[in-house]
């Protein structure tokens, strides 16, 4: 669903209910290391961490199949020049259950945040002008 949710409050609840169980987690992370925390961006069940620098740096939880009830955990990097995006990203679970997750949150918020700390702007690569997940965007 590339333009977001159209169905039921029902089961737009049913989808979000599990990231509801880590928001304490997440925000936790986010203050500790001064990011800007948002939820469900592009009317998707997601929760999404971004700081900048010299380059944008996200780490995402998105719902990747609502049927399976399965999530992505992924990172990218970006920055914006001459009409073209620069970016790269990297899965660090992809199809993963929520209690799976959530089991190796802490670590998981960790390891994206040093990595994507890692990145730097010889490290990105022209893309076509979004890249990521496609429901997640940038």
């Amino acid at each position: 669903m590339p333009n977001g949710f159209h169905g039921c409050r029902e089961e737009w609840e049913r989808m979000e209910s599990p990231l509801q169980e880590i928001d304490d987690l997440i925000e936790d992370f986010a203050q500790a290391h001064e990011m800007e925390l948002s939820l469900n961006y592009h009317a998707w069940p997601n929760r999404r961490l971004k700081w900048a620098g010299d380059i944008y740096r996200l780490i995402d939880i998105s719902l990747e199949d609502e049927r399976e009830m399965t999530f992505n955990f992924w990172i990218c990097a970006w920055r914006d020049g001459r009409r073209k995006r620069y970016w790269k990203n990297a899965y660090l679970r992809e199809g993963a259950t929520l209690p799976e997750i959530k089991e190796e949150l802490q670590q998981l918020l960790q390891e994206g945040r040093e990595t994507l700390e890692s990145w730097h702007k010889k490290d990105l690569r022209k893309g076509s002008g979004l890249g990521g997940p496609s429901r997640s965007g940038l």
